[in-house]
């Protein structure tokens, strides 16, 4: 995002897989099958690894904890995100643990994790969430539902992470990214990523946007 500077801006939407752990045991979901499939991340030099978890954990505890770091400080949401992304890839607590998400979270320098968590459950960080969750669940009809990179778990078509959705003064351009795509000029315009990543240790991420003119066409390439 170099390339734009200011002409962009970044928003991070939450996607909220699951609010209850069932949710995940319906679909097949075991402690065993979540620690086979972080080692085959190995492959990508991602820093997965840990034994296998108790239980299986849902994720929205995890994810309004994210919300209430942003809403006491914008900048601390994406530190705070990578702390719980170390939690969940590299450790055997659950993210839906509040005394381990505040373990986790105390890592984060200017955050209070103590108050973080025990606004999870706040009225205005259950609106910020559902908004989140809302908005990552507009990929019907879209370029990322075109390309087979959407889900559908839980009613409308969502989008997977990561994804980047450029939008220009509040109208969706049409242009997904999500891996490697081809795109056409951006321009300026408003950026969201709905996605629950921007982790250090997530490679192949690092999405780059490059047009001249409306005539041509860049790539938005992954590299770690």
């Amino acid at each position: 995002m170099w390339r734009y500077g200011d002409g962009l801006r970044w928003r991070h939407v939450l996607i909220g897989l699951t609010e209850e752990r069932e949710q995940y045991l319906r679909r097949g979901y075991t402690p065993a099958l979540m620690a086979r499939t972080r080692l085959r991340f190995g492959m990508y030099g991602m820093p997965f690894g840990g034994p296998p978890k108790d239980a299986v954990a849902a994720t929205s505890r995890a994810c309004r904890a994210v919300v209430a770091a942003r809403r006491q400080d914008p900048a601390l949401e994406v530190p705070a995100l990578r702390a719980l992304q170390w939690l969940q890839f590299t450790t055997a607590d659950v993210i839906d643990d509040d005394a381990a998400l505040e373990r986790a979270l105390e890592v984060v320098p200017g955050l209070d994790a103590a108050a973080a968590v025990a606004a999870i459950d706040d009225d205005d960080v259950w609106e910020a969430y559902e908004e989140d969750r809302a908005l990552s669940r507009t990929a019907g009809g879209g370029p990322a539902e075109a390309q087979g990179k959407t889900a559908r778990t839980d009613g409308p078509v969502r989008y997977t992470a990561p994804t980047l959705v450029f939008e220009a003064e509040g109208a969706l351009l049409g242009l997904a990214a999500d891996g490697e795509v081809v795109v056409e000029q951006l321009g300026d315009g408003a950026l969201w990523a709905p996605a629950q990543r921007r982790s250090g240790s997530t490679r192949r991420f690092a999405a780059r946007a490059m047009a001249a003119s409306s005539g041509e066409t860049a790539r938005a390439s992954a590299s770690s």
